[in-house]
This record gives structure tokens, C-alpha cells and sequence, in this order.
């Protein structure tokens, strides 16, 4: 009988405690907060904007764990001084359970705190070290060459400058992605980078090679499928590649078939809420799309939110005069290989892949395009 009773106990004490396991809680001790703010703001995956008081220099925050991810967290002074561009401490999580950030002294910024709790979450944060380390010494390296003042746009050795600047901080960057997930295979870390800012080593001859470094948990994770998916994305999205077709919906819930813009060059433009250079282009396309707009030339913006009601709100405040979706199919990775954005393609009447833009010069080589295409002035 007694065996029974401690069987039972220990039923309901594991029940218990996996129901208490269900929420990611963050919480630790922050000092130098200036006076008259007493918050720290919080923003998530899977959750919008929150918040937790911070009291005698301690503060907790709890949100339910619904799937692997990153949350924010900012300074109630830095969010309302600076809303635009506030100072945020990136955390990632791949599981429920406690983390503790320590260390925040706001008088240096939130970026100065440690986190503790998660092996993922410590992982990405050795990976943010790395990264102003190899950027850091990357900067030397370019300094040492040049010297400490750059040269000036439209001198003779500026694009020399600018070409061996961005060549060796890529090299740098590939490297140090490279080896960190070769040093963390099972790591989330390994997998979130790869789907973020280290997504540039996909892009190279040893994209596949890198991405089979990671364990076979973590390349068949929610993460690892995306970036198998984007690795497929990257062959498709080839100059004079065929567009496969596809449907999404718009604002309205109306589906738009990319086959039915056949017949027409279209510019698609891959944007969210969150991306202030995308919409600050908007104005742009605008003026581009009042000039062509026709039977030859279309627009077509596609989101990459993953808030559907903050790619709503902006949608309604842009007020597109072209077809505009969200992609909920996984549509930009998986087709067009996007890994960051803006992002942009034109596409040929056939539904060929003409023109992509460039992280360097943005969409100037596909306007460029329209031009001369349609006419001889200059944009």
C-alpha cells in the first residue's frame, strides 16, 4: 500500500511539474535603471509586445513556450527615448523552462547582461561574443591597410577600399559560422544562426557541407527543415530559372496565383512590418509603379511577417496599389532562397528569373532594368 501511495505522489509530482515546465520564466537583477522607468519590454516569436516591472533591482517575466525561438528584451527608457531603433539583449530558447539574465547594468546597456538557465541560449550568446571579436579584428586588418581614415567616395582608391573592406569581412564571417557549427552540432544556436545572419555561409560551395555538420536532431528540427528549404531555394532562384507556381493570400483573405501575373515583368518584393529600409523603399515603388504600371509591368510585395496582424496594420497603412500577401507557405525561403531582407526579384513575362538585388546596391540594377526596358529615362 505504501508502495502505491509514493507511486501516486510521485505521478502527481511529475504532472506538476511538467505543467510548471510549459512557460519560459525569465528573470534576474538589473541596476543603473534611470530614474522614473521601472519596466523592461519584451518581444517574442511567439508573443507580442510585454513587459515586467522591475522592483528593488529584480524583475520576472513568464510566457508560455509554444515553439523554439528569440525574445527581446529592452529598457523601458531606451524603448520610449529611442522607440525607432531601442537597444535590445537577444535571447533564443528552444525549450520551457528558467533563464536567469544577470549582470544589466543600464549605465553600460542591456547588451552587458549574462544569461544562464539554457545551453542554446548561453551558445548564442558565446556566438555574439565571436561575432565583435572577429568584427573587431576584421576592422584592424582593414585599418592596417588603409589607415585609420577611409578613403573618400569617389577617390581613386574608394572602390578598391570598399571591395577588399567587404571581401574580408565576409571571409571572417563565413569562417566564424563556419567553425561554430562545427564546434555546436546539436546546439539550437548552431541551427537559429543558420536561419539568420549566418545564413551568408549557405550561400557559398559549402552550404550543403555546413548544414550536414549539424546532428541529425537538429537538420530534422522545425529550424533544420528551413534550411534544407532554403538550400533547395537557392537553386531555384538562379537567373533564368522557372518560378514555380504559387498562391498566398492578401489582406482581404483573397488568394493571389502568381501565374495569373504572367505576361507582365514583375517586380516581387520580399518585405515585413518590422524592416524600416523596406518600407522607407516604399515611396519609391510607388513613384516607379505610378510610371509603368500596365499590361507589361506589374508590382507584387510579399511579407515575411510572422505577426499577422503587424503585417495587416502596416498593409492597411501603406495602402498597396499592387498585390500584396503574406507568406504563410514558407514561400520566400523555399522558392527564392531569402535569407534576409529587402529582397527582390524581376521576373520575365515567361515567369523567368531576369534580375535579383544586391545587399550592395539594393534594387538600383533592376530599376535600371525597368528603364530599359520600357524607356531611356533615368529613374
Amino acid at each position: 500500500m505504501r508502495h502505491i501511495v509514493f507511486a501516486v505522489l510521485l505521478t502527481l509530482f511529475c504532472v506538476g511539474n511538467l505543467k510548471a515546465q510549459k512557460n519560459i520564466i525569465i528573470k534576474g537583477n538589473v541596476t543603473g535603471m534611470p530614474k522614473g522607468y521601472n519596466k523592461l519590454y519584451f518581444y517574442g516569436t511567439t508573443f507580442t509586445y510585454d513587459s515586467a516591472i522591475v522592483a528593488n533591482g529584480s524583475f520576472e517575466f513568464k510566457v508560455p513556450f509554444k515553439k523554439p525561438g528569440i525574445i527581446l528584451v529592452c529598457d523601458e527608457y531606451s524603448f520610449k527615448t529611442n522607440h525607432d531603433h531601442p537597444t535590445w539583449y537577444r535571447l533564443i530558447t528552444d525549450r520551457p523552462g528558467t533563464l536567469v539574465l544577470k549582470d544589466v547594468d543600464l549605465s553600460k546597456g542591456i547588451k552587458v547582461g549574462r544569461i544562464s538557465g539554457s545551453q542554446a541560449a548561453e551558445d548564442f550568446q558565446d556566438l555574439k561574443s565571436l561575432e565583435i571579436a572577429t568584427r573587431k579584428r576584421t576592422n584592424e586588418a582593414i585599418t592596417k591597410k588603409y589607415g585609420e581614415k577611409r578613403p573618400e567616395t569617389g577617390s581613386t582608391n574608394y572602390k578598391e577600399y570598399i571591395q577588399y573592406a567587404d571581401s574580408l569581412h565576409k571571409k571572417s564571417s563565413h569562417e566564424l559560422y563556419k567553425n561554430f557549427v562545427k564546434n555546436h552540432p546539436d546546439s539550437y544556436a548552431s541551427t537559429f544562426i543558420l536561419n539568420s545572419g549566418g545564413a551568408v555561409v549557405l550561400n557559398t560551395d559549402e552550404g550543403e557541407a555546413i548544414f550536414k555538420m549539424l546532428s541529425p536532431a537538429q537538420q530534422q528540427s522545425e529550424g533544420g527543415k528551413k534550411i534544407a528549404a532554403y538550400l533547395g531555394g537557392l537553386q531555384k532562384s538562379k537567373t533564368g530559372k522557372q518560378v514555380k507556381d504559387f498562391t498566398l493570400n492578401d489582406v482581404n483573405g483573397k488568394p493571389v496565383t502568381f501565374s495569373h501575373l504572367k505576361g507582365k515583368y514583375v517586380l516581387v518584393d520580399f518585405w515585413a512590418s518590422y524592416c524600416a529600409p523596406c518600407i522607407a523603399e516604399f515611396p519609391n515603388l510607388k513613384e516607379l509603379y505610378k510610371k509603368y504600371k500596365g499590361d507589361q509591368f506589374e508590382i507584387y510585395t510579399i511579407s515575411v511577417d510572422n505577426n499577422k496582424g503587424f503585417w495587416i496594420k502596416e498593409s492597411q497603412k501603406q495602402q498597396f496599389p499592387w498585390p500584396s500577401t503574406l507568406d504563410t507557405k514558407g514561400i520566400s525561403r523555399a522558392e527564392f532562397a531569402v535569407g534576409g531582407i529587402p529582397d527582390a526579384f524581376l521576373i520575365d513575362p515567361d515567369g523567368r528569373i531576369i534580375l535579383r538585388s544586391s545587399v550592395e546596391t539594393g534594387k538600383k540594377a533592376i530599376k535600371e532594368k525597368i528603364v530599359e526596358l520600357f524607356d531611356k529615362e533615368k529613374i
